[in-house]
Parts: C-alpha cells; structure tokens; sequence
C-alpha cells in the first residue's frame, strides 16, 4: 500500500512541479517553491522504496496493457 502512494503521488506531483515553475517564472518564488518541493519530496520517498516502488510499477504496467487489450506476455 505505502507504495502505491508513493507511485501514484509521485505521478500527481510532476503536475505541482510544472505549476510551481510556472509560478517561478511569473515573479512568485516562494509559491512556486513550496510547490516545487512537493516533487522533490515525492522523488525522494521513490528512492528510499525504490525495489516495492519497481515492484508496484510493474503491477500497474501490467494492468494498464491488459487494459489496453494487449498481451501481457513479456
């Protein structure tokens, strides 16, 4: 389960990253930092649990190619 949150908000925080940039860029640093730093948090936690977080995106690729109709076979 703790992977799965790490994944799946790992996946949702490259969107925080791209608004905090944007942030940046529009003359507000520190929002865009905090905003930033949710990623990084993020990335963190998937390489302090990288071999259950491999384990976990391999379970979610596998469900996404049999979703998709295709073998899973590999």
């Amino acid at each position: 389960m703790k992977a799965k949150v790490i994944l799946y908000g790992w996946c949702i925080s490259w969107f925080f990253l791209f608004v905090g940039a944007g942030a940046m860029d529009n003359g507000k640093p520190a929002e865009g930092s905090l905003l930033c730093l949710v990623w990084f948090l993020f990335s963190f936690l998937l390489m302090a649990n990288e071999k259950e977080c491999c384990k976990e995106a391999d379970r979610f690729e596998s469900w996404f190619t049999r979703l998709l109709g295709g073998s899973d076979k590999g």
